[in-house]
């Protein structure tokens, strides 16, 4: 639902004391992990995550080539007879922010914990942009919103099971959200709507080089936010117009061009991977539903981040 009014700029948000506090307030979560760079984190439940055993082999791969032939591998020969290592996701390999893991691959946990501050700020940072110049809150409710999502219990999970690609997409999805509201809010001219269509096409292009599920999650997100806004103005009796479609349609256009080589990789190897798995392939080591309503009812640190669900703030 879009406010009426105007909206304060960035330079007007007090945004820049702000994203100093939730960089602050996201550190403080890693005091003990700063103070032992070398340890990674792991969950209560295991020795070991999807950090060191996916992310760090892949990190320290692309590092070895990068210091030795000045290029990133295209193939890793360390799974199974060797796979393709650009269509993989989890690799990051076209991925901007990812590349600041590569000098600290030899660094332990260090680097990895750098990459989980930072995206767990930019996070915060997006829903405190979304709710105080997108949704006119005063500082301090924005900034509590910011930090509920950032160091929501589904998202600390997932960083404590190394989830490193799906943190570093998660933490775009309320700048693509807040991109499209302030498209749907702008003047109705493609210039003023046309910096916040690339803004979305540019999360969703981050999301692609990182995690394919929540470019879906996201899509969904837009998709139902852009049909309620239409329905809303038609029933307010605002037609439809040239600008708004072509700036809609400037959206996925954009994510595509941005995210055209991880998208290209990720497409070509489909039909080789567990993608192409019928449903009942793909299920059957799945959580049951008894399973997932004993987490829900009684939650544990013990169960394991794919074993709870998170209702968050919907009932």
């Amino acid at each position: 639902m879009r406010s009426t009014g105007s909206r304060p700029a960035w330079r007007d948000c007090g945004n820049w004391a702000a994203s100093a506090a939730l960089l602050l307030a996201v550190a403080a979560l890693f005091v003990p992990a700063l103070a032992r760079p070398d340890r990674f984190l792991y969950p209560t439940f295991s020795p070991h995550s999807d950090l060191t055993i996916i992310h760090w082999p892949k990190v320290h791969l692309q590092a070895e080539a990068w210091q030795t032939t000045g290029t990133l591998p295209l193939w890793t020969p360390a799974n199974l007879s060797g796979m393709p290592l650009a269509a993989n996701q989890l690799a990051m390999r076209f991925y901007p922010p990812a590349w600041l893991l590569l000098p600290l691959a030899d660094a332990g946990g260090a680097g990895f914990n750098l990459f989980f501050i930072l995206h767990l700020w930019w996070a915060a940072l997006g829903v405190y942009w979304l709710l105080r110049c997108g949704g006119r809150l005063d500082r301090l409710p924005a900034l509590i919103g910011g930090l509920t999502f950032a160091l929501s219990g589904k998202l600390l999970a997932h960083m404590a099971g190394g989830h490193l690609s799906l943190v570093a997409a998660v933490s775009w999805l309320p700048w693509a959200f807040g991109g499209l509201w302030r498209l749907f809010d702008a003047r109705p001219t493609l210039s003023a709507r046309l910096p916040w269509a690339l803004l979305v096409g540019l999360a969703l292009a981050m999301q692609l080089a990182t995690h394919s599920l929540i470019v879906i999650y996201t899509a969904y997100l837009l998709s139902g936010y852009a049909v309620w806004e239409a329905v809303a103005g038609l029933r307010a009796g605002r037609r439809p117009t040239w600008a708004l479609a072509g700036s809609l349609a400037v959206i996925p256009a954009a994510a595509v061009v941005l995210g055209a080589a991880p998208l290209w990789s990720l497409l070509e190897l489909a039909g080789h991977s567990n993608r192409a798995l019928s449903l009942a392939e793909a299920g059957q080591f799945a959580a049951t539903p008894l399973s997932l309503v004993a987490g829900l009812l009684l939650p544990t640190g013990q169960a394991g981040h794919e074993a709870v669900i998170y209702l968050g703030l919907a009932p």
